[in-house]
């Protein structure tokens, strides 16, 4: 017989499972922003969103609340990038924060906290770590709140893991290169 670990009998119960939010237009609030480097050290924005309305209004508070790992993560950020080759990007992402708002953004990442949104979201394949591949829902591209309340757009399709480069890994055998030569051996 096992004995039954410390704090059993507190401990909230953890069983993998995890809610996904549907792909499509959702109406989110700006739960903070801060201007960052991305990794290849490139000056970016990071909005922290949550849903504002509907049927999953508070969805990733919900599930930030009901973490109970030490190190959290918020699970709904959007990047935009702040380069010259973006500015186009940057400069529709302040469109329709502005426009959802109706208000003028004087560039202070400060004063978006709060502020409304409206964002495609679209389903994305990944490799699970024990093998398999699954798929999350991420924030894919800005739209004004009324955009979205229209009902005035596509939901994003989603975006697959290129499984070219795994097409040998079901295979029983290793493929046939041919014999290895002087020529093409590299030293």
């Amino acid at each position: 017989m096992i004995t039954k670990p410390e704090g059993y009998d507190a401990a909230k119960v953890v069983t993998g499972e995890r809610q996904e939010l549907p792909a499509g237009g959702h109406v989110l609030k700006i739960m903070g922003a801060k201007e960052t480097l991305s990794k290849k050290q490139k000056p970016m924005l990071e909005l922290l969103l949550d849903v504002a309305e509907g049927e999953h209004k508070d969805f990733f508070m919900k599930a930030y609340r009901a973490d109970t790992r030490e190190e959290k993560k918020w699970g709904c950020k959007y990047y935009q990038m702040l380069t010259p080759e973006s500015a186009g990007f940057f400069k529709g992402l302040v469109q329709d924060i502005e426009k959802s708002n109706n208000f003028t953004w004087d560039f202070d990442e400060q004063k978006l906290k709060g502020k409304l949104i409206g964002m495609l979201f679209r389903r994305e394949e990944y490799q699970k770590t024990k093998g398999g591949t699954a798929f999350s829902t991420k924030p894919f591209q800005p739209r004004s709140v009324q955009v979205i309340r229209s009902g005035e757009f596509t939901i994003p399709e989603d975006k697959l893991l290129n499984k070219k480069q795994d097409m040998y890994n079901d295979l029983d055998f290793e493929p046939d290169y041919g014999p290895p030569d002087d020529e093409h051996m590299p030293f």
